[in-house]
């Protein structure tokens, strides 16, 4: 199994869905799931349910939720270094009903781990493959100056050329994607990016798939639709699936077939994480 370090947010979600259609002006009554989250927080918690060594650096808020969101990453054997921060843990909501759905999130800027809390990476700078959804270019920039022998993996919208050539690879949804092509198409700004160094980049196309991307050119892989209780966490459970069939030393298209099938497993369940991700290690995917 691998060694990964993983740098992000911890949050609480609140999925509400609505038993009728949502309307404005009248009291909307939702059926309502509360748990832990945060993308990273989510990745990391998946990698150590998987039995990898995960090593996860994040601000931890100054309350219960805080303290009990620890706990949860330590009973699937993350090793969780706390910064602390003065104020709540944030709240994320998901309200939606069959036709659309509205997010809400209650985070603040300071609430991110930034270049002045780059001491933490002594633990993580032996790690095989590092994951990090931050975005800030100043942030990354030192982060890969101070980690060189970890491969990074960023998921979130990264344009700048400086990060993209030091990074491993990226995995990023549609619209991300989109925030970077901005007058280009989706497939001419992902091939820019692997000439500019980027070793492969997956673009995750919601109910529709996934691309793939690399040195060798781009394959496709579609999905079949089905409804789900909610989309929250699919996105990471990808990356996750994908990280630990990469730590296993299996092929990327076996990585891309794990990642699609982590996220239909979480596309069953209520919540961005669960126990029933520990199918992909009984599940044996040939190269």
């Amino acid at each position: 199994m691998g060694r990964i370090g993983i740098i992000g947010t911890v949050m609480i979600d609140q999925i509400m869905q609505a038993r009728y259609t949502i309307s404005e002006g009248r009291c909307n009554k939702m059926n309502c799931t509360v748990s832990f989250g945060g993308a990273m927080r989510n990745v990391a918690w998946n990698l150590g349910l998987l039995n990898h060594e995960v090593h996860f650096i994040t601000k931890m808020g100054n309350d219960m939720s805080a303290i009990e969101a620890q706990k949860d990453l330590e009973k699937n054997h993350v090793f969780v270094y706390p910064i602390p921060y003065n104020g709540p843990t944030p709240i994320f909501i998901s309200a939606f009903d069959a036709e659309k759905e509205l997010m809400f999130s209650t985070i603040k800027e300071d609430y991110y781990v930034d270049k002045e809390d780059l001491f933490q990476t002594v633990a993580i700078n032996t790690c095989d493959y590092g994951i990090t959804d931050r975005t800030d270019s100043a942030f990354l920039g030192k982060l890969l100056s101070r980690t060189p022998n970890v491969k990074w993996i960023l998921c979130g919208p990264v344009s700048s050329t400086h990060v993209v050539s030091k990074a491993h690879g990226m995995i990023i949804n549609r619209y991300e994607m989109m925030s970077i092509a901005k007058d280009q198409s989706l497939d001419a700004a992902a091939h820019k990016m692997i000439i500019d160094g980027l070793d492969w980049l997956v673009v995750t196309l919601d109910h529709e798939g996934a691309m793939f991307y690399d040195k060798k050119g781009s394959h496709y892989y579609p999905i079949e639709e089905k409804r789900a209780y909610s989309t929250l966490g699919c996105g990471d459970a990808f990356i996750s699936g994908f990280v630990h069939a990469l730590c296993e030393n299996k092929s990327l298209h076996t990585c891309m077939m794990s990642g699609l099938e982590a996220s239909q497993i979480i596309l069953n369940v209520p919540t961005a994480t669960h126990k029933n991700l520990i199918q992909l290690i009984e599940q044996k995917h040939t190269d």
